[in-house]
């Protein structure tokens, strides 16, 4: 009897290997997304990864989703969910597969929730994003005032 309930759940272990979910496919909708070591703006930086890359979603966490480039497992990070898209945004051939509003929204970082409240936005508004994205504020500047503010580690 022992023998044939390890035979029945050694078999359901295996059956259960086979029809693992594999993890989900999604995009870096972002220049250069920034690699966290763990879930939150205050965590180590670890890399970069590419507008457009293609990667796994390993895990998710609030926020934040930790994601592996599925050209090179070692490249693997945390980053801000918002910064990834179910569909893929790219020009091949010349062939673009997102029209120019998708592919605008995108380098900007917004999500799809915004793209949806932005079509009855005033296109002038963009200026003044793009006056905005212009400051810079280094990484430890911002570590400072995420401390000072108490902000809640980060998140």
């Amino acid at each position: 009897m022992k023998r044939k309930y390890f035979l029945f759940v050694l078999l359901i272990s295996c059956l259960s290997g086979l029809y693992a979910k594999s993890p989900a496919k999604r995009y870096v909708s972002v220049k250069d997304a920034v690699l966290k070591e763990k879930a939150g703006n205050l965590a180590k930086k670890i890399g970069t990864i590419a507008y457009g890359t293609e990667v796994l979603l390993l895990q998710e966490d609030g926020k934040w989703s930790y994601v592996q480039d599925s050209s090179n497992e070692n490249i693997k990070g945390w980053i801000p969910s918002g910064s990834l898209r179910n569909k893929k945004i790219t020009a091949m051939n010349g062939k673009v597969t997102a029209n120019a509003k998708e592919i605008a929204l995108a380098g900007r970082g917004w999500s799809d929730a915004i793209s949806q409240v932005d079509e009855n936005v005033d296109s002038g508004i963009y200026v003044l994003i793009d006056k905005i994205e212009k400051n810079a504020v280094s990484e430890a500047a911002v570590f400072i005032f995420m401390q000072e503010g108490e902000l809640n580690g980060g998140q």
